[in-house]
């Protein structure tokens, strides 16, 4: 509630019924939109285009349906506007359109807001809010003073803005250019030099990776081997150790866009799993952490995004190991359908079904080389054909991530790119952060500005002003005077209907014998 106390002496309070006329027009559904003509307006702005119009002048209008209900538009001259929005019609030429745009801009919707699965805005609801005015001239001089404050606090926003856009543009430049062997061109020119010898060669870094995927099996093997030892040994009392699975044929792929001592091989022959989490429903508040599919995005896990698993349920399987590669199998939006996220922690996490878990043990490839790779250039090109869409959720599966290409270069040149790309790109991302808090900070002052304004603040005030309380008294007068003369034109309209119906009555109808018939000559 606003109080008057708090105002300039020569404001006043009206409700925003005496001051405009909310109305509601037929709703024009979207299959009977053109592509040309008057401009439609509806809950989120203009819509679409119809060969018919219910406004001549800029209409001020308040979204009422929708998740976007109490957002302000004005619309363009010569508009239809939609059942979804209520107009606020008939605003007294006598007061600046623009002041009330500009109030309910910055008025809290919220308690005249109803409905929760459907929210929308009545006529019923708009009766509750009410409008500090001020004298006209003083509007005028708000509204001057608010548009000059926000466009240079637009001017500001804008080059913040593109800053963000900039950096963000320079961060997938970085990405990209690691990829593609371009970002340490110059480390590679030299490292025959520094070392004495030049970096292995394709075939050698192959040669490197097949050894150590038949070395970590001969353990795996050797291990298997005395873990069915020791479970004869006891008398076969627990299940049988499970052998483990030979690795799949290393399959490698074009890489011929790529430097000459870099290779791209298929996921799935560096992998030591490929596995969908766990379908389990999250309850309770303790128990076992479970990671939601929206902790995981292209090159960050957070960790404090889960829910838990009642203690009951027993998930060692499921548990996360340091260096696991996460990738999401589902989500509403396409761009996070796929995304690699690295797993740094040594608490126990477990991750749910529509994620997939990835476990790469290998000396010669570096997981943090892996998680920024997976993400961009051909890896992502990949999943992005892949991703197939049902009923609104878009997807992938564990075989499109067995498939997926993957660059690798040697550990040397991996461990450069993971340290140029952690400094580079944190710096980056410190600087985006700063831009997005300036933003932020630049919006809530031109809330500021608002809430300045309408207390009276922003301008000062003019005792020569003919007070509020006078252009109200105006507005009433002439509203009644409007409706006075509306009422007598009906009870005119009305009462030359029935005269005449009285003369028709009154006048005989000639009989057909009182006819003269006129014959041709």
């Amino acid at each position: 509630m606003i109080n008057e106390v708090d105002l300039p002496v020569s404001w006043e309070i009206c409700n925003i019924f005496d001051i405009s006329e909310p109305k509601q027009w037929k709703t024009i559904a979207t299959k009977d939109l053109l592509e040309t003509g008057y401009p439609v307006y509806g809950a989120n702005g203009k819509i679409g285009f119809f060969n018919e119009y219910n406004h001549e002048d800029p209409a001020l209008m308040i979204t009422c349906r929708g998740a976007t209900c109490g957002e302000i538009h004005i619309s363009e001259p010569y508009a239809y506007i939609n059942g979804n929005a209520m107009c606020l019609d008939n605003i007294p030429k006598l007061m600046n359109f623009k002041y009330l745009f500009y109030y309910l801009k910055n008025f809290n919707f919220s308690f005249v807001i109803s409905g929760s699965a459907q929210p929308q805005i009545t006529q019923s609801g708009l009766k509750a809010i009410d409008i500090p005015i001020p004298p006209v001239n003083e509007q005028n001089r708000i509204v001057d003073k608010i548009e000059t404050l926000f466009s240079e606090v637009d001017a500001g926003i804008e080059n913040l803005t593109l800053a963000k856009r900039q950096l963000g543009q320079y961060r997938q430049s970085l990405l990209k250019h690691a990829f593609e062997g371009k970002l340490t061109a110059k480390w590679r020119e030299d490292y025959a030099e520094k070392h004495g010898k030049p970096l292995p060669s394709a075939d050698e870094l192959l040669k490197q990776i097949q050894a150590a995927r038949q070395n970590y099996y001969d353990q795996q093997i050797a291990d298997w081997e005395q873990a069915v030892k020791d479970w004869e040994e006891q008398g076969k009392e627990w299940s049988k150790p499970r052998k483990p699975t030979k690795p799949k044929e290393l399959l490698v792929l074009d890489s011929s866009d790529l430097p000459h001592e870099w290779v791209v091989v298929e996921f799935e022959g560096i992998c030591e799993l490929i596995r969908n989490g766990l379908s389990l429903k999250p309850e309770g508040h303790e128990g076992t952490k479970i990671l939601r599919i929206s902790a995981v995005r292209a090159f960050s896990l957070n960790l404090d995004d889960y829910r838990y698993l009642s203690s009951e349920h027993e998930v060692p399987s499921f548990l996360l190991q340091q260096g696991d590669l996460l990738f999401t199998r589902y989500n509403g939006t396409r761009r996070y359908v796929g995304v690699c996220a690295l797993f740094k922690s040594t608490e126990d996490y477990v991750y749910p079904d529509k994620l997939i878990r990835a476990r790469v043990d290998l000396d010669e490839v570096e997981n943090s080389f892996l998680a920024y790779g997976l993400n961009v250039g051909v890896s992502r090109s990949f999943i992005e054909r892949r991703i197939r869409t049902t009923a609104g959720q878009s997807g992938i599966s564990g075989g499109d991530i067995k498939k997926m290409p993957v660059v690798l270069c040697s550990k040397q040149e991996q461990d450069i790119i993971v340290s140029t790309l952690d400094e580079k790109l944190s710096e980056t991302d410190s600087i985006i952060s700063t831009l997005e808090s300036k933003i932020l900070k630049a919006n809530l002052l031109k809330t500021s500005i608002l809430h300045k304004a309408f207390q009276g603040k922003l301008v000062p005030q003019d005792p020569n002003d003919p007070p509020a309380s006078e252009l109200l008294a105006q507005i009433k007068a002439e509203r009644e005077a409007k409706a006075l003369a509306e009422k007598q034109a009906k009870q005119d309209k009305a009462a030359s209907k029935s005269k005449a119906k009285t003369k028709s009555a009154k006048t005989p109808k000639k009989s057909k014998k009182d006819e003269q018939i006129t014959l041709p000559l």
